[in-house]
């Protein structure tokens, strides 16, 4: 394993992990946002942890010098918006 494939998959877990942590700090469970939150309140939240997440992405991709932190982001963002879909009113 060479240095390149490293940092690919250093910027790859690290913005899978800081975007799942991101969503689940803000938001809690979907079940539990769909419970005792809003559907206004979870889009905010929602839109809060999707922007910190391209932006840590973003960051750790300049870090590193590769795009794959950026497209981890917008992965588990995609994931997200599904899992959350009942309680962002869409679903």
């Amino acid at each position: 394993m060479n240095a390149r494939d490293l940092k690919i998959g250093l910027n790859i877990a690290t913005s899978a992990i800081a975007t799942e942590h991101f969503f689940s700090f803000l938001l809690s469970s979907p079940a539990t946002s769909v419970k005792f939150l809003a559907p206004e309140t979870v889009r905010f939240y929602f839109a809060l942890a999707a922007a910190t997440s391209l932006g840590f992405g973003a960051v750790m991709s300049a870090i590193l010098d590769n795009l794959y932190g950026i497209y981890t982001a917008l992965a588990i963002i995609a994931l997200a918006l599904y899992a959350y879909a009942p309680a962002l009113g869409v679903m």
